[in-house]
């Protein structure tokens, strides 16, 4: 299965976007990036979650968490 997330880059000043997959870190993406790709193997009734988080030096923020089923 493909999971393809796409945003909208509003932040000014961060440092770069980390996604998440079922809580672990799977990637970190540079300043002004807007998108994310990754193939995954989910069996017939299996789901994971992902999330994205914007950090820079005053903090950061994450998304509401995207939930996929096979």
């Amino acid at each position: 299965m493909t999971f393809n997330m796409e945003w909208t880059d509003k932040a000014t000043d961060e440092t770069g976007y980390r996604v998440f997959r079922d809580a672990e870190l799977v990637a970190e993406l540079p300043a002004n990036s807007t998108s994310f790709t990754e193939t995954i193997a989910l069996l017939a009734d299996e789901n994971t979650e992902y999330y994205l988080q914007v950090y820079g030096p005053t903090g950061s923020a994450n998304s509401p968490i995207m939930r996929l089923r096979c």
